[in-house]
């Protein structure tokens, strides 16, 4: 579960790099704004399936009811926000929806850290 917490981190921050919104051909006749959406895309994407991973293997672990139930509250808004990313609903609120999401993300990413965290040291006691 941490080396796929990791891997998404990464890939947001592959997402970050491409932010110019500038029409220049980097790679592949892709320019940075279409390489940043892409990869955008990609990473939210993969992070609504890291959530919904982690929610089918805590499924009926009492141990985990906290857990489960910030993780499908974090997955219910980052559908519904990407839902709102990928339509285009709102044209004013451009940026600001993908970042909400990003920050649900993060905010489960800490959750989650603490946790696996404070299970390893309470295995090492």
């Amino acid at each position: 579960m941490s080396c796929g917490l990791w891997l998404q981190i990464i890939m947001g921050e592959i997402a970050a790099a491409f932010q110019a919104d500038s029409s220049d051909v980097v790679v592949f006749g892709l320019t940075a704004n279409n390489l940043h959406d892409g990869a955008g895309y990609i990473s939210y994407v993969a992070g609504i399936l890291g959530v919904i991973s982690a929610i089918m293997a805590m499924e009926g672990n009492p141990s985990t009811k906290r857990l489960y139930s910030i993780s499908v509250i974090a997955a219910a808004i980052m559908c519904c926000v990407g839902l709102v990313f990928v339509t285009r609903v709102a044209e004013t609120l451009t940026g600001l929806e993908e970042r909400i999401g990003f920050a649900v993300y993060l905010f489960w990413v800490t959750v989650m850290s603490l946790r696996i965290g404070a299970a390893r040291r309470r295995m090492q006691l």
